[in-house]
């Protein structure tokens, strides 16, 4: 099973990679993702009696995206939280509407409208060395000396599915402890995303 979850993984991140991986866009709301995600992980929460604190806007989070793809990154964050959460601790997650930059740098200027997420854990945080490279192929933490394992390219397929979308992905660390992953998001897929699912859907239809 797990080496099956491997070669599924690799599939996916060669073809993000390769841009042949095209977007479903329609119109969604990341909290009802987000919604939908928790329900998903009710059990392991309990498990570990965890507390899990969401907080969003009241009306909503609307944005163009892949509804699934989206919810596969929310999915992943926070299943990352949940393994290196202890036991009786806290995770939170949050959503804020804010502008975002406009370009695809950081540097950049201009904004347009948009969204973060953040999933904040309560575990041990993640060496400063290695906030960088989490999102690259096979490396994972050494957090995961604790005994919870993965394939390593987890983050670095979320690192695909949020740079497809316009967007960025980053991990910090808390001096009180824990570390959070925040993925930010424009709510209107920029012109060049359109462009390239148009071109998936034409290349596709010749085949």
């Amino acid at each position: 099973k797990r080496l099956l979850g491997l070669l599924n993984d690799l599939l996916d991140l060669s073809k993000f990679e390769a841009g042949k991986m095209p977007l479903n866009l329609r119109e969604a709301d990341l909290k009802g993702i987000v919604q939908d995600v928790l329900n998903e992980c009710e059990v392991l929460v309990n498990q570990k009696a965890l507390s899990v604190e969401f907080q969003g806007p009241e009306q909503g989070a609307f944005l163009i995206c892949d509804h699934e793809k989206i919810g596969r990154v929310v999915l992943n964050l926070l299943s990352n939280a949940i393994k290196f959460t202890p036991s009786g601790k806290g995770i939170t997650i949050t959503i804020q509407l804010a502008p975002i930059p406009s370009g695809r740098r950081r540097t950049d200027q201009g904004t347009k409208p948009g969204m973060f997420l953040t999933v904040r854990d309560e575990g041990m945080g993640i060496p400063e060395e290695e906030l960088e490279a989490v999102f690259d192929k096979f490396v994972q933490s050494s957090k995961t000396k604790t005994g919870a394992g993965g394939t390593g390219l987890g983050l670095a397929i979320c690192q695909e599915i949020i740079h497809a979308h316009g967007g960025r992905i980053w991990a910090e660390n808390y001096s009180g402890g824990g570390a959070s992953f925040t993925f930010l998001l424009p709510s209107q897929p920029p012109e060049w995303i359109k462009r390239v699912k148009e071109g998936c859907d034409e290349q596709s239809s010749t085949h």
